[in-house]
């Protein structure tokens, strides 16, 4: 049995096109069938990309956020992740390495 997690994550950018490009990706590339999910309830305002996630284990979620993250990090104009999560676990930031 796991433990229920979520999170309301937030994604910087250093512009409102990179976050746009951001969020195109995440609504785009979502893997429901493998349940590897990109988030969802994913919107822009300004320079930054907010979205939810959740699992019934902490561990998928952390595996989600992860993915997440790796598939924007690249991206120019993307500065850093924030991943707090809702339950007994700490969560996750990220920051890009330069």
């Amino acid at each position: 049995m796991g433990v229920y997690a979520q999170t309301n994550f937030a994604i910087t950018c250093t512009d409102n096109k990179t976050a746009k490009r951001v969020a195109k990706i995440l609504r785009t590339q979502g893997d429901v069938e493998s349940g590897n999910m990109y988030g969802r309830d994913i919107k822009t305002i300004g320079n930054d990309v907010f979205g939810f996630a959740d699992s019934g284990r902490i561990q998928n979620l952390e595996f989600q956020c992860r993915a997440i993250w790796d598939a924007v990090q690249n991206l120019d104009g993307v500065l850093e992740g924030n991943f707090p999560f809702l339950s007994e676990a700490d969560g996750l930031y990220f920051e890009r390495d330069n």
